[in-house]
């Protein structure tokens, strides 16, 4: 712990240096305004306590000697994060540059039939076995970041209600599971810790505005408004799902009829297809009916199928008319779409981006390509912990370090 504190001039450093991720000294002083001889005195007292290290030379084109380039160390603020699912856990290791440093992936039935109280005792069990299997003890770890599919009400830290999975309903698992873990914890909606991982180390580098679509067993989005994910009033915001295209279509579990979740979602699609085939529909699918899953659908579809190919470019026009009306609504300069429906098949991107650009308002322009994430199965974890790091960052350095009494009580 530091005992005199940090300055303002301390934090100030830190952040530009978390941002840039590699800076030299004078780079560094005309950033943060500080002058040349307070800013090597504010990183000489950083390095002295660790935070801060010497990361190489620069490859500077300007004649003269290499400068010395400055980051932080990457040991300073790892967090575990994990992200659940309606079929898996995933947990990450990660650190203060995003650094995937151990994985691990297990199935959401762990949760299965488990009261509030021990899905708090079952995660903090899982949170702590990972963490010592990956090398880093809890008492070394900053925070830990979790993001749920559902409603989200981040600011309380309350899952309100979780796509698909009851006995999720008015869980304050952000609190629950700090108290266990006796650390601070940070809980998001998956779309929009995906929407995150987007703006810092995906497709969404650059943009301030983008809409970041997440199609799979549910479907949501996250709303990137001025490099800010967008929450809403009690985290309802980015609730795609339920935007209704057919009123006349399937019902929805949340009630409604015609919902793009309802019709479009690798769920839906699955459900669809059996009901096809059961009805006598031709299709090779035919073989494989009783464990279908959408990699089977995907798959059937790349090799000319023509049930599949129906199933998945009628799920890409719906998904195309409900993007339509967001970019019409929101103005967004960029449409991002990641899960498993748009990863496993091109043909929904190929159709949703086709309705869009019939949908989409003139003055929108008709530059608005859907570009598919390149992050994979791992960004909502990822995500999660780019927050989990910020909130460190936004917090006193001893947070970052946990250089607390918890560190030295075992």
């Amino acid at each position: 712990m530091l005992a005199n504190g940090v300055s303002r001039s301390e934090l100030a450093v830190l952040d530009v240096i978390r941002v840039q991720g590699q800076i030299t000294r004078s780079e560094l002083s005309a950033t943060v305004g500080l002058g040349t001889a307070m800013t090597a005195r504010v990183v000489q007292r950083l390095q002295a306590f660790g935070l801060v290290r010497e990361a190489g030379r620069s490859l500077s084109p300007r004649p003269g000697r290499p400068t010395v380039l400055l980051e932080l160390h990457p040991d300073d603020a790892r967090v575990v994060a994990v992200d659940i699912g309606t079929e898996t856990v995933n947990l990450m290791l990660v650190d203060v540059h995003g650094t995937n440093y151990s994985y691990l992936e297990v199935s959401s039935s762990v949760f299965d039939g488990l009261t509030q109280d021990q899905i708090v005792a079952c995660l903090a069990a899982l949170i702590g076995d990972f963490a010592r299997d990956a090398g880093t003890p809890l008492t070394a770890i900053g925070a830990t970041g979790v993001a749920l599919t559902g409603i989200i009400d981040t600011a309380r830290g309350i899952s309100v209600i979780r796509s698909n999975t009851p006995g999720w309903e008015r869980f304050d698992l952000r609190d629950r599971l700090g108290h266990t873990l006796k650390m601070p914890v940070i809980l998001d909606e998956t779309s929009r810790a995906k929407a995150v991982a987007e703006m810092r180390l995906g497709n969404g580098r650059g943009a301030s505005n983008f809409l970041f679509v997440d199609v799979g067993t549910a479907i949501g989005a996250g709303i990137v408004i001025n490099g800010k994910p967008y929450l809403g009033e009690g985290g309802l915001a980015g609730e795609l799902g339920h935007i209704t295209v057919d009123p006349n279509g399937p019902l929805c579990r949340c009630g409604n009829r015609g919902c793009i979740q309802a019709s479009s979602s690798a769920r839906a699609l699955v459900e669809r297809a059996r009901e096809l085939l059961r009805g006598g529909v031709y299709s090779s699918l035919a073989t494989v009916a009783e464990t279908l899953n959408l990699h089977d659908i995907a798959s059937a579809a790349n090799a000319g199928d023509k049930l599949a190919l129906g199933l998945l470019t009628e799920a890409g026009e719906r998904l195309g008319e409900a993007i339509s009306m967001a970019l019409n609504l929101l103005g967004m300069e960029m449409v991002i779409l990641g899960g498993s429906l748009v990863q496993d098949s091109p043909v929904v991107l190929e159709a949703a981006s086709r309705i869009v650009r019939l949908r989409v308002l003139p003055v929108v322009g008709k530059d608005r390509t859907l570009l598919r994430s390149d992050l994979g199965r791992e960004a909502g974890a990822l995500g999660i912990g780019l927050e989990a790091v910020d909130w460190l960052f936004d917090s006193p350095v001893e947070r970052i370090l946990q250089r607390d009494n918890r560190r030295y009580s075992n």
